[in-house]
């Protein structure tokens, strides 16, 4: 701080420290981004008492996003008179393009007993120009209707001097196609204007750019660049339709994928628990429905079962969406469930299919759904089967499977085709057992199979596997200026 301590008459019982706005003054008059800090003088006061007592000083600067930085907050021996800070802050770069403000504080604290607080502090606006050349028309994203639009770019700093600036035209924000077009202008700060000599292309995105010529003292150019769509006869809008306008957006569980250019959900990992049992065999193993279960990521998606008593010999199958991860629904068709299914008994829709194998006729059912699921869907299999001789024991096994061949010809039963599923442990269903099936559809090396060895067995099994999101938030730029929007599509 410069010091100036000037003797007066004094009578004021108490100090009174004072900060104006023409005690805040910057050194550079005109601050632009090709500078990377500007100095700040501030003026403080004493107009009171003079007293040893320290007294704090608070800076801060706000940006024109609203960002706050905090420059100073230190404290100072006593002031008899004036003292002056001098203090230095960074543009920004662009940041810093637009109104800012200082606010200058004095005893933020209030520590310090004075004769008035309301001369403690102000805020002082100023600008800060952009030296380069940046596009201001057409509108980011808008829609041009007309053929020979002209391009204007803004320096943003009306007191910029005779310049050269340089702007370009391509279909592609690389600039490097044979449409290339560009110019160099030399002009005074304001607005640069420039008609391009190219017939624009019906519905195609054309992208633009604009820097000062800075060739001989830094050959990379600080470019600006903006974009816009021409639909002959159109009315003025706005558009986004091409990759390089879609990756100025921001994205929240979906991505722009830079190989394909097209949109995909953020992928995710589930695993699927699933608890097999043998139900109400004779004791100690009578093993009731709430142990046969299955969870998605460790939440209960279900348990027990749709068919009906005695003999529970049905075959349980749910198939998961591989996009998104969710399990088809069943839902009541006239007396059963979908694709001839037993009828779901949930008041919400069941994420599994239930079939009874027992007959010839069942098992084709079971066939036909299979043939149904769309290749690469996953799909979990696990048999519902009963023990007790009080509830109906199962007796239907995979040698009455085989024999389906004689019916629906050979290498045609439910067995081969849970068989060239990749479920070779199907051979284990000769006997009552717990198993459970995973796999993608027409992908037998994704198979994972889990058989136990005998009715008194719980069989626990987990299967991970990827999927995707399906809901995610694409976050444009705020669309317009417009009076009115006439139509969205």
């Amino acid at each position: 701080m410069q010091r100036e301590q000037r003797p007066r008459e004094r009578h004021s019982s108490k100090p009174d420290y004072a900060v104006e706005d023409k005690g805040v003054t910057f050194k550079q008059l005109n601050i632009t981004t090709s500078i990377d800090s500007f100095d700040v003088s501030v003026i403080v006061y004493n107009l009171g008492k003079y007293i040893k007592d320290s007294v704090s000083v608070f800076i801060k600067r706000t940006l024109p996003n609203g960002i706050e930085n905090y420059i100073l907050n230190k404290k100072y021996p006593g002031i008899a008179f004036s003292d002056t800070l001098n203090i230095r802050i960074a543009v920004q770069g662009n940041l810093g393009i637009g109104d800012n403000s200082i606010d200058v504080i004095i005893d933020q604290e209030n520590f310090t007993d004075e004769i008035s607080e309301a001369n403690n502090s102000v805020k002082r606006v100023f600008s800060i120009y952009n030296d380069d050349l940046v596009p201001v028309y057409p509108y980011e994203f808008g829609i041009v209707g007309v053929q020979g639009v002209t391009l204007k770019g803004s320096t943003l700093n009306p007191f910029a001097g005779l310049k050269t600036y340089l702007m370009q035209i391509d279909t592609t924000e690389l600039f490097n196609s044979p449409l290339l077009t560009k110019t160099a202008i030399t002009e005074k700060g304001g607005v640069i204007k420039w008609q391009p000599p190219i017939t624009l292309r019906d519905s195609t995105v054309y992208y633009w750019r604009t820097a000062a010529d800075t060739s001989v003292t830094n050959p990379l150019f600080k470019w600006s660049y903006s974009s816009f769509i021409y639909i002959d006869g159109s009315l003025p809008g706005w558009n986004q339709s091409h990759y390089y306008q879609f990756q100025k957006d921001k994205f929240a569980d979906i991505y722009l994928d830079s190989t394909n250019r097209n949109f995909s959900f953020v992928g995710v990992n589930k695993k699927l628990q699933v608890q097999n049992v043998c139900l109400y065999s004779p004791a100690p193993y009578f093993y009731e429905w709430p142990l046969y279960r299955v969870k998605m990521n460790g939440v209960k998606l279900y348990d027990d079962g749709c068919a009906p008593l005695p003999g529970y010999s049905s075959l349980q199958i749910m198939v998961i969406d591989t996009l998104n991860g969710q399990p088809w629904g069943n839902a009541a068709v006239g007396t059963g469930g979908r694709f001839g299914s037993v009828a779901p008994c949930r008041a919400s829709p069941d994420p599994f299919f239930e079939f009874p194998f027992k007959t010839a006729a069942g098992r084709k059912l079971i066939m036909d759904f299979l043939d149904s699921i769309p290749n690469g869907y996953y799909i979990m299999m696990q048999p519902r089967l009963c023990t007790s001789p009080g509830y109906g024991v199962n007796k239907s096994f995979i040698t009455n499977w085989k024999s389906d061949t004689t019916i629906y010809g050979s290498n045609n039963s439910l067995y081969h085709k849970m068989y060239n599923l990749g479920f070779t442990m199907i051979d284990s269903f000769y006997k009552n057992r717990p198993m459970v099936f995973f796999a993608k559809k027409n992908i037998p090396t994704s198979a994972q199979q889990f058989v136990e060895a005998d009715s008194t067995k719980i069989l626990n099994a987990e299967f991970d596997f990827a999927t995707y999101l399906y809901e995610g938030k694409i976050t444009t730029n705020k669309i317009g200026p417009a009076k009115a929007w006439d139509q969205f599509k």
